[in-house]
This record gives structure tokens, C-alpha cells and sequence, in this order.
């Protein structure tokens, strides 16, 4: 009957036990032979495995930050302006919190929540932040301020207030040497606290403050029109070389210049200081002289933004340009991008008030005017005023201080000749008392500073 059946190996080892246990009454054998059931069940049945859940991808988006208020910050992606607000839990950012022309990484889930934003840091920004924590408010204010005391007095004037920079003028320069202008301008330094600018314009042409003197220079340099009559592109670039030479070796850091208007007008203010009379000229000369400067170590400055135009001379009373603002992307903006594009970390206001951006205040003042500058140019540095003293403004504002407004509007640095301790206690209070908001004054402190890293001006 055996024959008759197929009999599995295991219930032949079943038996087996079975009776042995049996026999002699054992229960040893079951631990010593009785494969435990689950192996059976593994080694013979079919095995199912429930598969793993998987998240759904995520959408990311990379963009560049160009706006930024106390609780938002805007992103700039290749399909719009993204606004992330600062408070929410899924956005990241340094210490210092966001900076113009940081990049960001933004993740989105399939239903279009952002997970996460990161907010990355900027060139020098953890430096600079060093820098800025152990400011006191005095300290802060007075970064904002490019005065112009007299090399001759800068020690005694940093006293009552920590300026982050000097203008220096003609006068700065008529009756010394290079080795008594180099021992006034280090002593300077040695004055502040934090490393100073020490400007010049030194455009060439009718604006030269260092090389009408010739315990400088032989002769003084000529105006960028005639240089690029002359030479070229390559005669810009040699000029610009030895401009550079010169200033720096007189402890002069940062050359106000560039001039970055268009004029083909012989009648207008600006002409004889513009580089030429269409975008494309002057965008050579521009990229050429800021390329060379900052290869020789000088810093650049970019005026007069939006574009001087046919307007009459600020220096004297208000100026009106009525040009549309079409004109300016087309032309006037298109300097200052090749001057942005090739380095340069500042850019100067002018005091005219344009119609088409801003009618009711000078661009200096106008937050429109530099919104354009951030959003649609794209630049990250400094921003600055021309002179605060000057007649465009004094009579805009009726003689008030407008150091607080211009801060507000979106400069980060004031150049003022003349009485700078007004604005500098202007500045202080309103540090002091909430009028400027924490973020913004802490923001163009920090381009300051990073303009004077990228400068080298601290090293």
C-alpha cells in the first residue's frame, strides 16, 4: 500500500519522531529534528512583498533675489517674480537674512505648496555680517556717510562721526604732494575704525581732480571723448590703467567715474563729460575703464542713473528730463548694464527728477527710480547719491535734510560736501527710533562693507 502513495520526506521524519517519542518517552529529539514550521512555509510557498510608498517628485525653481521689504523677499525666476514670505518656517536664509542678487532654490509639491526655500548667502556676506553685528547704531549711521572734511581734518572729524568714506576735491590736492596727500590719507585710516573709501572724480576731461595739478601729474587727462577719438578702445583702456596707478598710489580707493550718459547734444550739460553720443559707444568705453580699474585694484563708480540726458545742471537747481521711459531701456539703461555686467559695485544717482519714472520726486529720492535699478537691471551692489548739497536737492527739499528720505528711497550711501553732521544726526535718530526700518539699514550697511571687500579696501 506504500507503493500506492507519494509520501512527503517530511511526514516520514514526522513518523519517525513520533514513534521514537514513543519508545522512549523523550521530547529532546523535536528541539534536535523538527525544522520549525515557518521555515517550511518559507522554503515551499509563494512569497508576496507590499511595495514600497513613494513621495511624489518635487517641482524646483531657481531664481535671483532683487526686491526685498521687511517680510517678504522676491524671487526673479525665467517666469515671473515669486514673493516668499520671511516668516514661514520653509524659507531659510543667513544670518543677515536676504540680499540683493542672492540665489534661491525653491521646492514645490505636486499641489503647488512650497516644502522649502533656500536662500543662499552672498560674496562676503558672512564678513560683513561679522563686521556689522558689533556696530552700535552711531557706527551704522555713519557708514552711510561719504563726507568731505579735508584730508587735513579727517582724524579730528571721525571723532564725532564714523564715516565710511571721504570725498576728496581739488582742494584736497592744490597745494600738497604725492608724499603729503599719501601721509594725510593714511592718517585717515589709521582714524577709523573700519577701512575708508577715499573717492575721487577723476572722469578726465573738465572733471579731474588730481591731474590739474602737476606735482601729480604732467599734464591732466583728457576727457573720454578724446580718448576714444584718439585710441580707441585700447587708448580707454590704457588711460584707465593710469588712472588707477596714479590714485591708488596717492591711497585714493575708489574712482568716481565712469560717466555712463549718452549726449550727441553740444548744447547739453553733460556732454563734455559724456563718452559719447550713442549706447553702444558709451558701453564700450564703460566696460573698458571699470574692467582695467578693477583689474588694477580700483574701485568703480557708475553715474549718473537713470541718465543725464539734455537735462540742465543739478548742481545749480532742479532739472526735469520728459523722455519716455522707453527711451531709457532702449538707450540710457544699456551703459550701466555693460558697466554692471563687467564688475562695477556701485552706481551713482543724479538729482533730476524724470517725468516718466517719477514725477514727483529727483531719481536720488525716487523709489521707483531705484526699482529699476534692483528689478529690472539686476544690480546687487552699492548704491549711492550724487552730492546732497547740491542745488537740485536744497531746493527740492527746501533746504531740510533729505538723508533719511534717501535712504528710504534705496541708496546705501550718501556723498555730501559741506555739512554732513546734520544727516549723520538725522541718520542716527531714525536708526534709533524705527523711522529707517531694522532691515533696510542693516542692508545697506552690508553693501558698504561688501563693496569695500570686493574693492579690497578691507582686507
Amino acid at each position: 500500500m506504500i507503493r500506492n502513495y507519494k509520501i512527503h520526506a517530511f511526514s516520514l521524519i514526522a513518523i519517525m519522531i513520533l514513534l521514537s517519542m514513543l519508545l522512549c518517552g523523550c521530547d529532546s529529539y523535536v528541539v534536535a529534528y523538527a525544522p520549525p514550521v515557518t521555515a517550511y512555509m518559507e522554503e515551499t510557498l509563494p512569497q508576496t512583498e507590499t511595495p514600497a510608498e513613494t513621495e511624489p517628485p518635487l517641482t524646483t525653481v531657481k531664481g535671483i533675489v532683487r526686491a526685498m521689504t521687511a517680510d517678504t523677499a522676491s524671487v526673479f525666476t525665467d517666469n515671473g517674480k515669486i514673493e516668499l514670505t520671511l516668516s514661514d518656517p520653509a524659507v531659510t536664509a543667513p544670518g543677515y537674512g536676504p540680499m540683493y542678487g542672492a540665489e534661491a532654490t525653491l521646492s514645490y509639491d505636486n499641489e503647488g505648496k512650497l516644502v522649502s526655500a533656500a536662500i543662499a548667502g552672498v560674496e562676503y556676506g558672512d564678513k560683513a555680517y561679522a563686521l556689522l553685528k558689533a556696530m552700535t547704531s552711531e557706527e551704522k549711521a555713519g557708514q552711510l556717510i561719504m563726507a568731505s572734511p579735508g584730508l587735513s581734518s579727517a582724524p579730528e572729524a571721525l571723532k564725532s562721526c564714523p564715516m565710511g568714506g571721504i570725498v576728496t576735491f581739488a582742494s584736497d590736492f592744490k597745494y600738497g604732494t604725492k608724499d603729503s596727500v599719501r601721509s594725510f590719507i593714511d592718517s585717515a585710516q589709521a582714524a577709523s575704525k573700519i577701512p575708508l573709501i577715499i573717492s575721487a572724480d577723476e572722469e578726465g576731461g573738465t572733471v579731474c581732480r588730481v591731474s590739474y595739478y602737476s606735482a601729480y601729474r604732467y599734464d591732466y587727462f583728457r576727457s573720454p571723448r578724446t580718448v576714444l577719438a584718439n585710441g580707441g578702445l585700447d587708448g580707454a583702456k590704457a588711460d584707465a590703467k593710469e588712472k588707477a596707478e596714479l590714485l591708488l598710489s596717492l591711497g585714493v580707493n575708489v574712482n568716481l567715474a565712469p560717466v555712463c550718459d549718452i549726449s550727441a547734444d553740444k548744447n547739453d550739460f553733460i556732454y563734455d563729460r559724456s563718452p559719447g553720443g550713442d549706447a553702444e559707444t558709451v558701453s564700450g568705453y564703460v566696460s573698458a575703464v571699470v574692467e582695467t580699474s578693477r583689474g588694477a585694484g580700483l574701485g568703480s563708480v557708475l553715474k549718473h542713473f537713470p541718465g543725464y540726458g539734455s537735462a540742465k545742471d543739478t548742481h545749480f537747481g532742479i532739472a526735469y528730463d520728459d523722455r519716455p521711459i522707453e527711451r531709457f531701456r532702449e538707450s540710457d539703461f544699456l551703459p550701466f548694464a555693460a558697466g554692471i555686467k563687467a564688475g562695477a559695485g556701485a552706481v551713482m544717482y543724479t538729482h533730476i527728477i524724470i517725468n516718466s519714472i517719477d514725477p514727483d520726486y529727483p531719481a536720488t529720492l525716487s523709489k521707483e527710480a531705484h526699482r529699476l535699478l534692483r528689478e529690472e537691471l539686476g544690480f546687487d551692489g552699492l548704491a549711492m547719491t550724487d552730492d546732497m548739497n547740491m542745488g537740485a536737492i536744497t531746493k527740492f527739499t527746501d533746504g531740510r535734510s533729505a538723508a533719511v528720505a534717501a535712504i528710504l528711497a534705496g541708496n546705501d550711501m550718501l556723498a555730501i560736501s559741506g555739512d554732513y553732521m546734520t544727516a549723520y544726526n538725522a541718520l542716527v535718530e531714525a536708526a534709533k527710533n524705527g523711522t529707517i526700518p531694522q532691515y533696510q539699514l542693516d542692508g545697506a550697511v552690508m553693501r558698504v562693507l561688501i563693496y569695500k571687500f570686493r574693492c579690497g579696501i578691507i582686507d
